[in-house]
């Protein structure tokens, strides 16, 4: 044996960390998933497109320092352009690109979904990934909240074509967070803005009366904090009572979809124009969301949806799970409208959702609603004489020029109880027999292995009867 076949079999077949493998049985049902999915956004009228997996780094930050961690390539022979490529952390900035490239020939409103990879450098955990699908639709070229309408409906139409029942679409906008802190004299977009956000954020983890601690605590500029001190790092706004107190309202604010619109108005009327339409812009999807029949169990007003991308800029959405919180938003969304604009300084409106693919299957594993397959062939032909394999083979023909899924078995041992062993582990539901009787008669065994009855078969009426049967 050489050196370099010893090496190469001294090598581990594992999987860095973050990544996985579907095999057979759970890829048959992602397809079967996302063919569910992809038949549902084209229902409303959406239509697909593809982007590369690379790109430049500069068109997914703007040139700015990035939202999250991405993976740089790099190539063990440099070419001309190789440098300052990055693979694509998700499909709303390169369609932001492709947007800008092919603004002459897309039509305004561009209706679009995307299948495909992203990579991300984030610490994987329960339901987080470094790589994994994304299936996004979005509308582009439409200011009209009745986008951001449709695409709450689309999420839950998809989700409960999926066969998800208990789930919520929870929805904000960025106007109701941006209204708040003008409120506390905090201007919105600013850093403070954000450390106010990541304090109410908190909120499920550390309570109302640690909020408002951390709201109080003094405030330590960044660059001042002691990275080996816990509680340092944890800065406060240094908040006056007053500001708790109009922050501790807005926390107050609950019931209804319609109840919260009206507390939301009621907090901001006269004292905050852009609250005020943000108030007016959730009655108005609201109302969009009951005219088009939208079963009210699955959507709801929720002030506390933030969004995490900086890109965001008005309607923002996530579902939950209703028996599997934890795990986290399984698609999600919001408006953009300035993210085509780092490309040609327009300002183009867009809006639209993504499925975490990944995600989502992770979910429905645990919730035991993964229906796993092994194949999809519902006929093995065997081969009990090797003097009849052609015969075998003509009922693989007739099987297969009928469309139904079926496979010769071509495994080591040819035994009758192998092959039945293997249709079996398989869960083939039809087996075929052809002795040398059914050779001479023009016919086939045909077995069924959950009923185990057996009957014999003409060659002519073997696609029908196998149709009929598996209905």
């Amino acid at each position: 044996m050489s050196f370099e076949v010893e090496r190469i079999m001294s090598v581990k077949p594992t999987l860095p960390a973050g990544v996985r493998d579907y095999l057979p049985a759970e890829m048959l049902f992602r397809e079967q998933i996302l063919a569910k999915i992809r038949a549902m956004y084209e229902v409303f009228g959406f239509s697909p497109i593809e982007t590369p997996a690379i790109e430049r780094e500069e068109v997914l930050t703007g040139g700015k320092p990035p939202d999250m961690i991405i993976w740089r390539t790099a190539t063990s022979t440099k070419h001309e352009g190789d440098d300052g490529l990055a693979m694509h952390y998700d499909l709303t900035v390169p369609l932001a690109r492709v947007v800008a490239a092919h603004s002459n020939s897309l039509p305004r409103p561009f209706r679009r979904y995307q299948c495909q990879k992203v990579w991300r450098g984030e610490k994987p955990q329960a339901g987080r990934y470094r790589e994994f699908m994304q299936f996004d639709a979005d509308i582009v070229g439409s200011d009209s909240l009745l986008a951001d309408t449709e695409i709450i409906w689309l999420m839950v139409s998809a989700m409960r074509t999926i066969g998800f029942e208990r789930f919520k679409v929870r929805f904000s906008t960025r106007k109701v967070l941006n209204a708040l802190a003008e409120l506390v004299k905090v201007e919105p977009g600013s850093s403070l803005a954000r450390d106010l956000f990541r304090i109410l954020d908190k909120q499920d983890k550390i309570g109302r009366d640690g909020v408002a601690a951390l709201l109080a605590k003094q405030f330590v500029a960044e660059e001042d904090r002691d990275p080996n001190d816990p509680d340092a790092t944890e800065s406060g706004l240094g908040f006056s009572e007053e500001q708790i107190k109009t922050v501790s309202s807005f926390l107050d604010i609950t019931g209804s979809s319609a109840e919260i619109v009206e507390q939301l108005q009621q907090l901001f009327a006269g004292r905050s124009t852009l609250g005020e339409q943000a108030a007016a812009d959730l009655r108005i999807i609201c109302e969009g969301l009951t005219g088009f029949g939208v079963p009210a169990e699955n959507w709801i007003v929720d002030i506390s949806v933030a969004r995490g991308l900086a890109y965001y800029t008005g309607p923002v959405f996530e579902t939950t799970l209703l028996d599997l919180p934890e795990i986290g938003s399984v698609m999600s969304g919001g408006r953009y409208d300035d993210l085509v604009t780092r490309f040609t300084g327009e300002s183009v409106p867009a809006t639209g959702a993504s499925i975490g693919v990944d995600r989502l299957f992770a979910a429905m594993e645990k919730l035991g609603l993964v229906e796993k397959r092994k194949t999809k062939t519902q006929v093995l032909v065997t081969i009990m004489d090797q003097s009849l394999t052609a015969n075998c083979l003509e009922a693989l023909r007739v099987l297969r020029e009928a469309g139904i899924p079926s496979e010769v078995y071509m495994g080591p041992d040819m035994a009758l109880k192998a092959q039945m062993a293997y249709a079996l582990n398989q869960g083939i539901k039809f087996v075929i027999f052809v002795g040398q009787s059914e050779a001479e008669a023009g016919t086939v065994q045909l077995k069924d292995t959950s009923t185990r009855q057996q009957e014999q078969v003409t060659l002519p009426l073997l696609a029908q009867t196998v149709k009929s049967k598996a209905e």
